[in-house]
């Protein structure tokens, strides 16, 4: 019998890593749409000092959806998994930095 090859695009340590990659992509555009005089690291922490980060991660969150559906679109159902588990181990990170 033929094995059929796994995609590289459609595994879930893919979805899982574009899941991750999302958010932080969409972070760095919003720093550049707010035209800001520091650099991205002290933008990053001066929106935790102001306890921002966490709401502004979970804003940019929101386009791993889009990349969820795309992926159901194309079939590729274990990297969509990956998206799920993605958001997952952020909204992990979120509450255990709300928390602590």
């Amino acid at each position: 019998m033929l094995e059929k090859k796994k995609s590289f695009v459609n595994n879930l340590v893919t979805g899982t890593v574009v899941g991750l990659i999302v958010p932080a992509v969409v972070l760095y555009i919003l720093y550049l749409v707010n035209k800001i005089s520091v650099d991205f690291l002290d933008y990053v922490v001066g929106l935790q000092e102001n306890g921002i980060l966490i709401k502004m991660i979970s804003i940019c969150v929101l386009p791993v959806l889009g990349v969820f559906y795309f992926f159901l679109q194309k079939k590729w159902y274990s990297s969509a998994k990956g998206t799920i588990i993605s958001v997952f181990l952020l909204i992990m990170w979120a509450l255990y930095a709300n928390i602590f």
